[in-house]
């Protein structure tokens, strides 16, 4: 997915069903290959973003004292939305 990401270079990604949020605490330790600004992640459960939150701040804490070269936005929300409306 990686590979994928960097050949597409997008400055935003949104990981529907983020869980524990594994892929945007990867994707938050992006270098100049992945130049990603905004993340964003939803999931039904309260706890796994609370999970994802707490480990997503972790690393882009580590990722400013390590003099990130740009601004990384990262949002996460906790609920569902309807699929299809009638």
């Amino acid at each position: 997915m990686l590979e994928t990401l960097r050949e597409m270079g997008p400055k935003s990604v949104l990981d529907v069903g983020c869980g524990e949020g594994s892929l945007l605490e990867c994707l938050a330790r992006c270098d100049d290959a992945l130049p990603i600004e905004l993340l964003a992640g939803i999931d039904i459960s309260f706890d796994t973003v609370e999970s994802a939150s707490e480990s997503i701040l972790t690393t882009a804490e580590l990722q400013q004292l390590d003099g990130r070269w740009r601004p990384l936005e990262v949002t996460l929300l906790h609920g569902t939305f309807p699929l299809s409306k009638f």
